[in-house]
C-alpha cells in the first residue's frame, strides 16, 4: 500500500542528498531529459568545447613549440611560451548551440606580472589576463585555470580562434570554451 511505501521513502533524498547515503537515500534523476538534443559520448562532449594546445591548426599558425616534457599534462604535451610577436596559435571548434560564452585555459605563466594573450574570434579581439602562477609548472599544482572575465558570443557552428602573445611567457595544456 501506498502508507508503506511512504514510510519507506521518507526522508530518502535528503540522506542522499546531505549525507550522501547510497543505499538508502534516494538519488533524482532525469531532470535534464528534455534539454538532450543528439546522443554523444562524453569524450565527443569535452572535443567539442575543450582542444588540447597540441591540437593546433598547423594551416594557420606561426612558431608554435609543442613539448612532451609534462608528462602529467592532458594529453601528454602542452604549448610553451608563445611569446614573440608575429606567433600565434590557431584551433578550430564546432560550437554545438549558440550561446555566450566564456574563453578558459589550464596554463602556467612565470613572470614577475601577469601574462597577457590576445584571442581573436569571429573577427572581434579580446585581450585575456593570466595571472602569475607558482612556478614554472614542474609539477601539477603550479597550473592554474584561468578563465575571461567577458563572454563571447557565439553561433552554432565552426569557429577559428586564435591566440597572439601581447606580453609575458606562458604555456598552457589546454584551452577551450564554458558558456555562461
Amino acid at each position: 500500500p501506498f502508507e508503506e511505501l511512504e514510510k519507506l521513502t521518507l526522508g530518502s533524498l535528503r540522506r542522499a542528498v546531505f549525507e550522501g547515503d547510497r543505499t538508502t537515500g534516494s538519488f533524482m534523476a532525469g531532470q535534464i531529459a528534455g534539454l538532450v538534443s543528439k546522443e554523444q559520448s562524453a569524450k565527443e562532449i569535452i572535443e567539442e568545447i575543450l582542444k588540447e594546445a597540441e591540437d593546433y591548426n598547423k594551416n594557420n599558425s606561426v612558431g608554435v613549440n609543442v613539448y612532451t616534457s609534462r608528462k602529467f599534462l592532458s594529453g601528454g604535451a602542452g604549448v610553451s611560451k608563445l611569446d614573440t610577436e608575429g606567433m600565434r596559435a590557431s584551433y578550430i571548434f564546432n560550437v554545438a548551440e549558440e550561446g555566450d560564452y566564456y574563453f578558459t585555459a589550464k596554463y602556467v605563466a612565470f613572470e614577475t606580472e601577469d601574462s597577457k594573450r590576445i584571442i581573436s574570434i569571429n573577427g572581434k579581439h579580446y585581450m585575456v589576463n593570466l595571472p602569475v602562477t607558482a612556478g614554472y609548472g614542474t609539477t601539477p599544482e603550479e597550473w592554474d585555470v584561468a578563465k575571461a572575465t567577458v563572454p563571447i558570443h557565439l553561433t552554432a557552428g565552426t569557429h577559428e580562434l586564435t591566440i597572439e602573445p601581447f606580453i609575458n611567457q606562458w604555456n598552457y595544456d589546454w584551452i577551450g570554451f564554458v558558456k555562461k
